[in-house]
């Protein structure tokens, strides 16, 4: 499982027209400093099916919260997703940020393709290929190229955004474009954008009815290095119910998270669920909140997570609205340092019904219940994933002083229960 690990992030989600949209990739090189954790044959949302340098004169790696592609004297540096997109798509809507320096200067030093490959190398049939994006070495940084067209006047050296929408929906497609208006893209057509500039217009697909279902990027010519973050792609041919601005979480000093998270618009919404994860796998429902149902105006939203678990915590929103279609976001994450004055146990005094353990390394296997003589007192301990363990007796306690033995990989932990 790959981590990821941010103090608080935020993200926007851009909408269409038609149906809700569905994430198909998402990684912002945050969660882990080893390249070989975006990698998988059977790979999750942010994972590649090959990640890493061909060979010598290049490396890859993970560099300040990015992945760097330094090519210093030759070979390549590439990511590839050749697992399918499930769909197929129709359509995609694919966010990235690049930046780097470079020296001398080299046409089409690196290609980004989107179609759907018979291997993993560089030489990429133009049957294979539905659409395709290429980057000059220029002026010390890095330019965007239109392959067998213009190129771009603007020289990218600092992080910069790239949205590249392409459309195979056999019909023309509205979106909502990076400068906040809405705009249009025919069918077997792409439009790229620089920040919020209309760099091409309309490029022609290189092969219309290739499946938009894999991506592979080289960078083979040329030396420099490339540094790209935050990418993000998703079908466009939908428009979600709920135009999302930001969500973050961040950590408060008092051991609790504090989610914000901000609408543009809202149509036909109901609530807001909220979902925390340790492992970004297994997440579980922690609060709910109303939605707008309604609105055309900004909307901002907070709850608070009260007991996050030690260590890293994952949060990512669900909207759900009211003929039931959902939309769940991409996570943020936050790591979470408890005060010392703050019990790993909760609610302590109680009434001896129940007893909850913030526990990262122990099991419920782990957990023994005694009196304050030692005597061993039945109880059952279940834990759920991404939720604290939950310890209760056969029998619910009378008041007393009560002791909870846990055996950790450091040695045994005891916890005094009082109950009232």
């Amino acid at each position: 499982m790959l981590p990821r690990l941010l103090f608080f992030c935020w993200f926007a989600t851009l909408a269409g027209t038609a149906r809700s949209q569905t994430t198909l990739f998402s990684q912002d090189f945050n969660g882990s400093s080893n390249l070989g954790d975006y990698e998988s044959a059977s790979p999750e949302i942010g994972q590649f099916t090959l990640v890493g340098a061909g060979g010598a004169g290049t490396t890859v790696s993970i560099e300040g919260g990015q992945l760097k592609l330094d090519r210093i004297s030759g070979n390549s540096g590439r990511f590839i997703r050749r697992v399918d997109f499930p769909g197929p798509p129709q359509s995609l809507y694919i966010q990235f940020k690049i930046s780097g320096t470079t020296s001398g200067n080299q046409t089409s030093a690196a290609t980004f393709w989107i179609g759907q490959f018979s291997d993993n190398g560089a030489v990429v049939p133009t049957g294979e290929v539905h659409s395709r994006l290429a980057f000059n070495i220029t002026g010390g940084g890095w330019q965007l190229r239109e392959v067998g067209g213009s190129n771009d006047g603007q020289v990218i050296t600092t992080p910069t955004q790239i949205t590249w929408v392409i459309n195979k929906a056999g019909r023309t497609l509205s979106y909502v474009s990076p400068d906040g208006g809405t705009s249009t893209v025919s069918d077997g057509k792409a439009d790229v954008w620089v920040e919020g500039r209309l760099a091409f217009n309309e490029i022609n697909a290189v092969t219309a009815s290739q499946n938009l279902t894999q991506l592979k990027f080289y960078f083979i010519n040329g030396t420099g290095a490339f540094f790209l973050d935050d990418l993000l792609i998703r079908d466009v041919s939908g428009s979600l119910p709920v135009e999302l601005t930001a969500f973050r979480a961040e950590p408060a000093d008092d051991g609790t998270v504090t989610l914000r998270w901000a609408t543009a618009r809202e149509r036909n919404s109901r609530y807001f669920a909220v979902e925390r994860s340790v492992d970004l796998r297994n997440f579980a429902e922690i609060v709910r909140l109303s939605a707008a149902g309604n609105a055309a105006e900004a909307r901002q939203y907070e709850a608070t997570d009260p007991r996050p678990l030690r260590g890293t915590n994952y949060y990512r929103l669900r909207q759900v609205d009211f003929d039931g279609r959902e939309e769940t976001f991409r996570p943020v994450a936050v790591s979470v340092k408890r005060p010392e004055s703050t019990s790993l146990a909760f609610p302590n005094p109680s009434d001896g019904r129940e007893l909850w353990l913030d526990l990262s390394d122990a099991s419920a296997d782990d957990i023994l219940l005694s009196d304050f003589s030692g005597k061993r007192i039945a109880a059952t301990a279940t834990t759920e994933p991404s939720s604290p363990l939950r310890l209760r007796p056969d029998v619910p306690l009378p008041p007393g002083l009560y002791f909870v033995k846990i055996q950790t990989p450091d040695g045994q932990r005891f916890v005094r229960w009082v109950v009232e």
